[in-house]
């Protein structure tokens, strides 16, 4: 099993070893000398990669929501992105959505942007 990371509000990083007798989270703290220390849990962020929210597209299939990997920046809300193995699209719809649930491959390409109009002859 592997063991969550969370950011602390003060700025340290810690593993979930187990609740104390008050409901805290208590956690081995990283660097910096270690130790344990028990925290209040609204205190404590989960550490995630970054994840990309997509969704079918058109909206018939809007409802299927999966999360993967892609790499920060490559994307922007209302990008429309097709999946090659597939031929399906799907239209970005969160940006770091911290889904414990993500896939990754390199099976995506970006094949409009929201802004990507194109512009008629006048």
């Amino acid at each position: 099993m592997t063991q969550k990371l969370y950011k602390t509000n003060d700025g340290k990083y810690g593993t979930f070893l187990t609740r104390d007798s008050e409901g805290n989270f208590v956690l081995e703290l990283k660097g910096g000398g270690g130790g344990v220390a028990a925290y209040l849990e609204a205190d404590l962020e989960e550490v995630r990669p970054y994840t990309v929210e997509i969704r079918g597209f058109p909206k018939p299939d809007h409802d299927r929501v999966r999360h993967y990997n892609f790499k920060k920046g490559s994307v922007k809300v209302g990008d429309i992105v097709m999946q090659l193995s597939t031929g399906k699209y799907f239209e970005v719809t969160k940006l770091d959505s911290k889904a414990d649930a993500r896939k990754s491959t390199n099976d995506f390409i970006k094949l409009a942007d929201k802004n990507s109009r194109i512009e008629l002859e006048k």
